[in-house]
């Protein structure tokens, strides 16, 4: 079964409740333009009519914002990411993969980590099951431009998750 199929698969299962309560939650919200809990609860109340207003607003100031945001660390294992667009006037995208993914190599298309998914309409959420490796990992919305936040999955104690 293709990686890609498989992976929105269990994202679809993992909505249902199908995994049990067992599998700890990481819960990430999207409002225009950044995800909040990256960068520390912070709100920057953004004004965006469109993922390209939010592209051009983060291509000002995303760099600025990446150097102070949180790291996000846990342990391997199974994960719930559930993302939440609260009041982005528009579908909003979630990708979540290995740090230096690049979606044009095939090769990496087919051999490392990345799941994603869109249509987040405001007010909506989406469960993402996912097993986490030891590896540094990014998250973001691409299409709004966001920084690439990070992800760090070691064997030591998590110190981040919500």
């Amino acid at each position: 079964m293709h990686r890609q199929y498989r992976l929105r698969m269990l994202a679809m299962l993992a909505s249902t409740g199908v995994f049990g309560a067992d599998v700890p939650v990481i819960s990430l919200t999207q409002v225009p333009c950044q995800i909040l809990e990256a960068e520390d609860g912070h709100d920057y109340r953004f004004f965006a009519r469109t993922a390209a207003d939010c592209a051009a607003l983060n291509a000002a100031s995303a760099a600025d914002r990446l150097a102070v945001s949180r790291e996000l660390t846990l342990v391997p294992g199974r994960y719930i990411f559930r993302v939440t667009n609260r009041g982005t006037p528009f579908a909003t995208v979630f990708w979540l993969r290995e740090a230096g993914f690049d979606w044009h190599n095939p090769v990496h298309r087919a051999t490392r980590f990345s799941v994603s998914g869109g249509g987040l309409e405001a007010g909506a959420s989406r469960d993402f099951l996912v097993e986490l490796k030891p590896g540094d990992y990014v998250y973001s919305d691409p299409a709004q431009g966001m920084p690439p936040y990070r992800l760090r999955i070691t064997k030591g104690i998590a110190v981040a998750a919500n």
